[in-house]
């Protein structure tokens, strides 16, 4: 046998660690605080918010003015 088949043997085999059911709790409840804590942002009108914005400048130079523009077009309309 090969060296990574014989740890491959001793892994199978060994014995699970030992986890009080205390710590599975905590674990259990830092996990569903941390799912729970998730926010989803979203935004609805002509603009989006400033650190969007300045998000699109970053990936496009000019790219918010253009925004801006565009907004304003279409509110004259």
């Amino acid at each position: 046998m090969s060296a990574i088949s014989d740890e491959a043997t001793k892994l199978e085999s060994a014995d699970p660690p030992s986890v009080s059911s205390p710590e599975i709790t905590k674990i259990t409840a830092e996990v569903t605080r941390q799912v729970i804590t998730r926010v989803s942002k979203f935004f609805s009108g002509p603009l989006p918010p400033p650190e969007v914005l300045a998000g699109y400048n970053d990936a496009f130079q000019g790219a918010a003015e253009r925004i801006v523009i565009i907004a304003e077009s279409q509110a004259k309309r």
